[in-house]
Order: structure tokens, then sequence, then C-alpha cells
């Protein structure tokens, strides 16, 4: 799994007011990772390195080198922007349906 520990909004509530939080605001909907998360899976499931983008963006090494390198440089230049912007509308498609992966909540 790719997290440790997965919470439904109620149990993340619930859990929150058990230790004297009181959650003033949640949200399925985060412009600034779930865009980027699609964008990234996306490339995971085509068979480009496992989070190549994310390695890219954060000089993290990169494992594959020479021609594989410059071909994954190549592809993405090609399709990241049509990509990331199918990424946006699907994210905020998938906001109205509270389906994203992502949750904010804000709690005092």
């Amino acid at each position: 799994p790719r997290h440790l520990a997965v919470y439904s909004g109620e149990s993340l509530a619930i859990l929150l007011e058990k230790t004297g939080f009181k959650v003033k605001k949640s949200s399925r909907f985060s412009f600034e990772y779930d865009p980027f998360g699609i964008t990234q899976s996306v490339y995971n499931i085509l068979g480009i390195e496992f989070n190549f983008l994310y390695k890219l963006l954060k000089g993290k090494k990169i494992n594959s080198g020479g021609i594989k390198r410059m071909f994954y440089l190549l592809f993405i230049c090609l399709t990241i922007i049509p990509l990331f912007f199918v990424s946006i509308v699907l994210s905020i498609f998938l906001g109205f349906f509270h389906s994203q992966d992502t949750m904010e909540v804000f709690a005092v």
C-alpha cells in the first residue's frame, strides 16, 4: 500500500474530535495535489520510471539513464501540457463527487 492509514472524512473528524479538535472545514479537492497526482499516475501506468516526474521536479535521483532517460524526457515534454489540462478538468469533476484521494481538513 502507498499509505499507512486511510481515513474517511467522517472517521478523521471523529478522531480529531476525540483528541480535542473541532473540524472547521474539510474538502476532498486540492488544486495543489490532485492534477499533479493524476498526471504522475498516468505516466506511471504508461511504464515511465515510477514517479519520474516527481523525482525530476524535486531534483531526486532518477534511475533511468542514457537513451531511456532521454525518451522519458522527450515524451513528458510532448505530453505534459495537454495531459495536465485534462488532469485539472478531471480533478474538478471528481471533486464534485468527493472521489478524490486528497482530503484537506482544517481543525482548531
